[in-house]
C-alpha cells in the first residue's frame, strides 16, 4: 500500500473591503487513496469537498486601543 493518504486541492479568495475589514472564501477537494480507505473506511470514488465563507473584522486596525494587537 502507498504511504500517501491522498491529495487535497485548496482554492482561496480574499477581498479587502477596507483597512481591518475583509471577506475570505475557500473551496477544498480531497482525493483519497486506497491507504485512506484502509485506515478510515469509505470509498475513493465518493466526493469529499467543502466550502467556506468568512468575514474578517479587526477592530485593532481601526481603533488601536481595542481588538487584536499585532
Amino acid at each position: 500500500m502507498s504511504r500517501q493518504l491522498g491529495q487535497e486541492l485548496d482554492l482561496t479568495f480574499l477581498y479587502k473591503i477596507s483597512d481591518g475589514v475583509s471577506i475570505q472564501a475557500g473551496y477544498s477537494q480531497m482525493f483519497g487513496t486506497e491507504s485512506m480507505v484502509a485506515i478510515r473506511g469509505g470509498n475513493t470514488s465518493a466526493i469529499s469537498n467543502w466550502a467556506y465563507l468568512m468575514f474578517h473584522f479587526r477592530p485593532g486596525v481601526l481603533f488601536p486601543r481595542t481588538g487584536l494587537k499585532q
